[in-house]
């Protein structure tokens, strides 16, 4: 697998984590607001993986299953060399997959960058890097008319 896991997955892990939001205030209503029920990162991992993988038990593939990332230990096998910091070639890594996760409702306006901008300055630095000095990507709108045709929607 190319590309670092913990820069594909939303929340920092805490293995107690539904145990603190059943005690929390906010459990006290069944709808919880999605900006609370996230445990906002503030390092690079471990991040949250949810819904098990093709090497999962049947138990585990739910939105429920929750295990932790360990990207020291899935970048340990590298058949490049020199290794790179970015391939997760060890067991654990393979079973990762891409899910899009976003707020049930559209968050205010002011809230957007906590959603859908990189936390961490390191994850910021290495998307500066790929873009900027290795022109892995680019920086803008991917559609141009978008912002038009959304115009015309209201």
């Amino acid at each position: 697998m190319h590309g670092n896991v913990s820069e594909w997955t939303l929340d920092q892990y805490h293995s107690d984590w539904y145990g603190r939001a059943k005690d929390s205030p906010i459990a006290s209503t069944d709808a919880v607001p999605s900006i609370d029920a996230i445990a906002w990162p503030k390092k690079l991992f471990p991040r949250v993986l949810r819904g098990g993988s093709w090497d999962s038990d049947a138990e585990d593939c739910r939105s429920a299953s929750r295990r932790s990332s360990d990207d020291d230990q899935w970048r340990s096998y590298d058949p490049n060399s020199p290794q790179s910091p970015w391939w997760f070639a060890s067991d654990p890594g393979q079973t990762v997959g891409f899910r899009i996760v976003r707020p049930l409702k559209t968050p205010a306006r002011e809230q957007w960058a906590k959603y859908h901008d990189a936390d961490l300055e390191q994850i910021r630095d290495h998307v500066d890097q790929r873009i900027d000095d290795e022109g892995r990507g680019e920086r803008g709108i991917v559609d141009p008319s978008l912002p038009a045709a959304i115009e015309k929607l209201k």
